[in-house]
This record gives structure tokens, sequence and C-alpha cells, in this order.
């Protein structure tokens, strides 16, 4: 009996001694990734370009003059030179900005250019943390975070997703330099982060807006 006992002790203390190990590797890892996650969103505002949906692709005929008939094809050249967006995980609507726009997974350039991308690494509207989002300011007035500056404390933000409408409040706004990744840190109430370059049409800072469920 005491040969079991011993054994089951022994047991115990081990997880006792791995499981702060597991955790301190747990939070490392996840830091790790919202580092490499937070340097792609700084290389996507560095390259920062004209959106590219308010350009309308063009197809060329084949003797480059117009032509009235309809061209069957077109819609697949169309297609063939712009690179489609992500699957939508959802969409935002602030209304005070006149803003609505689906939300992809990712803030690599790719992913910024056609919508507001979500850190994968942070938390969604039903999980009760940190959500953080990332838009360009364009150089199209309205267009995803262009007018984020204009958002005010008490303005309301929509998150909808295939489980359920969220709304968030803002509560804060500031500005921080692109080496700040705490803003994408875990938080105990469920709340939005928006993120955007700031000043407009430079990557030199970071606009932060923070909003809280309600």
């Amino acid at each position: 009996m005491s040969k079991w006992l011993a054994l089951f002790l022994i047991i115990i203390g081990a997880v006792f001694i791995a499981f702060p190990i597991y955790s301190s590797y747990k939070v490392n890892t996840v830091q790790a990734n919202l580092e490499n996650q937070w340097n792609n969103l700084n290389t996507a505002y560095a390259s920062d370009e004209p959106d590219l949906l308010q350009q309308q692709p063009t197809v060329e005929s084949a003797n480059d003059q117009p032509n009235d008939k309809p061209d069957k094809t077109s819609d697949k050249q169309t297609e063939s030179k712009v690179s489609l967006p992500r699957t939508a995980i959802g969409k935002i609507t602030i209304d005070k900005i006149d803003l609505s726009a689906y939300i992809v997974k990712g803030v690599e350039a790719k992913d910024l250019k056609y919508a507001v991308g979500w850190f994968p690494d942070t938390s969604l509207p039903d999980q009760g943390s940190n959500m953080a989002l990332a838009g360009h300011r364009s150089y199209t007035y309205g267009q995803f975070f262009n007018r984020l500056d204009e958002l005010k404390n008490g303005d309301m933000i929509t998150i909808e997703t295939k489980k359920g409408i969220y709304r968030y409040k803002v509560y804060k706004k500031f500005v921080v330099k692109p080496t700040e990744v705490s803003v994408l840190n875990p938080s105990k109430k469920s709340e939005l982060t928006l993120i955007t370059c700031t000043p407009m049409y430079s990557s030199k800072n970071r606009l932060i807006v923070k909003a809280i469920k309600v």
C-alpha cells in the first residue's frame, strides 16, 4: 500500500512541477506568435498602397479597340487579375464613421488589401477576452479604418459572426509605437482592439481604439 502511495505522491509532485513549466511555455509561445503577427502587420503597413477595390480591372481586346458586344470571358479574366479575399469570419460596422466591412483571418498585406484583418491568436467575441482587428487607413475616404481617428468615447461598434451579433462601446483611444505588442494581450473582460497606422499615409505609429462589450 505504501508503495502505491509513494508512487502516487511522486506523480502528483511531478505534475505540480511540470504545470508551471508548461504554463510558462504556453504563454511564451502565444506571445511569440502575437509578436510575429504584429511584425507582419508592420510589414503590411510599411507597404501600404492605394486600395485596389476602387480600381476597375480592365481587359484588353486583341486589337486594343473598344467593343460594345458583351465579352463572355471578361469575368474570368477579371477574376484572374484580382486576388480575391479570404473567406470572411465576420463583419464590422461602425455607424459613426459609416463603416461596414468584412473581417478575414490574418493581418498580412494580402489580408488587409481587401478587408479588415483579425489577429488569429487573439480572442473571438464569444470567447470573452481581447479581440484585435487591424485595417488600413486607405487612400479612399471612409474605407476600412480611414476615419478611425474620429471615434470618441461612447461611440458604438458592432461585430457580427456566425455565433451572433456583439456590440462594443469605445472607452479609450491612444497612439503607440510599431514595436508595442502589449495591445494584443488577453484581457479579463470581453473587449475589442482596433489598430491602424497613423498619421495618415504613414506607418510611423499605430492608432489604437479600445472598446468594451456591452
